[in-house]
């Protein structure tokens, strides 16, 4: 009879200790769950780029900008200097953030593309600088420069709208599409000239409006820069936009010319702002 009784209380003993572990068990699981939480959440790095000084300093930027443009294309008006000054001091600025760039952000994609708008912006100012110059119209270095420029600003294009942007299934074919049809019509305008027009000057001149158009392309007509870029995406597609209406003929000429290629340049600038606030908000995180 002893035994029958203490049996009972030793199985219930068991059992709220076997209680009080599990318990104890799920207390320490749930701390330790807790503290794993908490030290992701220290872990994850701040996205937030529009913060109120980075707009003011947008906002001031844009504003006093298009207001210096329109009295730099009166000044040029009033024939006080010559306007390719003004506008090689616009690209001198982008080369500047371009710089920038490079030295604040920790992505190779942001480095080439902005080793590529540094090009671009050097060959940008030597196309300027022989505007002063009167040059044989037969000359093929005018050609030469605006290829250049063109597969410069679009090799930057590409490396900054890959980087923090998803690749999806439209992109994968976009990129492809875009090689197909750039060496397509490269080729098509050259055939398509007659055989005493043809020229390396004219596969430089099919290049560069090919590659004028994908500039504003690669960003406008993916979705998924739209949605992780919106600003840059806008912007970055402006400048070429406006270069495309340039070169329609009747439109870019005197005082329009100067004041819309201002405008397209300050478009470039304030992109490169926005891209460099990025990559400084990214780097004050990761340290």
């Amino acid at each position: 009879m002893a035994d029958g009784i203490t049996q009972p209380g030793t199985g219930a003993t068991e059992a709220s200790d076997e209680l009080i572990n599990k318990l104890e068990e799920e207390d320490t699981e749930k701390t330790q769950q807790q503290l794993v939480t908490t030290a992701d959440v220290s872990t994850i790095p701040s996205t937030v780029i529009w913060t109120p000084r980075f707009l003011v300093v947008f906002a001031l930027t844009l504003t006093i900008g298009l207001s210096a443009e329109s009295l730099l294309t009166q000044g040029w008006t009033s024939h006080y200097y010559p306007g390719p000054w003004v506008l090689i001091a616009h690209v001198t600025l982008i080369f500047a953030c371009f710089i920038a760039i490079i030295l604040a952000t920790h992505s190779w994609w942001m480095r080439i593309g902005s080793i590529f708008g540094c090009t671009w912006a050097i060959f940008t100012s030597i196309n300027f600088i022989i505007s002063f110059y009167k040059l044989d119209p037969s000359s093929p270095i005018p050609a030469y420069l605006n290829a250049i420029i063109c597969c410069a600003l679009l090799g930057a294009y590409i490396c900054l709208s890959v980087e923090y942007t998803p690749l999806t299934g439209w992109d994968t074919w976009f990129f492809r599409l875009t090689l197909i049809i750039g060496v397509c019509g490269v080729l098509l305008a050259y055939f398509i000239k007659p055989a005493v027009e043809r020229s390396v000057s004219v596969i430089e001149s099919a290049a560069a409006a090919i590659g004028l158009v994908f500039c504003v392309l690669v960003w406008w007509l993916r979705p998924s820069c739209w949605k992780t870029q919106p600003g840059p995406t806008f912007l970055f597609g402006v400048t070429p936009a406006i270069l495309l209406l340039l070169s329609a003929p009747g439109l870019g000429r005197g005082a329009t010319n100067l004041f819309l290629s201002q405008v397209a340049l300050l478009s470039l600038l304030l992109a490169a702002i926005r891209i460099l606030q990025g990559e400084l908000r990214r780097k004050g995180d990761t340290v």
